[in-house]
């Protein structure tokens, strides 16, 4: 799993969680579906890149 976060392209990441945002907002009827789901996408990529340095950290001491 460590090894996944290391090798994702975070630019695919973002479009992969923003489509899925937005089937999701769409089909619950959120009014606001597109920004929702851009916020949505960009938090959870940051998170991920996050995760990543932290895991670069952690394997170089």
């Amino acid at each position: 799993m460590l090894k996944w976060f290391e090798q994702i392209n975070l630019f695919y990441l973002f479009l992969v969680l923003l489509a899925v945002h937005l089937m999701l907002y769409i089909s619950l009827g959120t009014d606001s579906w597109f920004i929702t789901s851009v916020l949505a996408a960009g938090v959870e990529t940051i998170a991920v890149g996050i995760l990543r340095v932290v895991i670069r950290k952690r394997q170089k001491t």
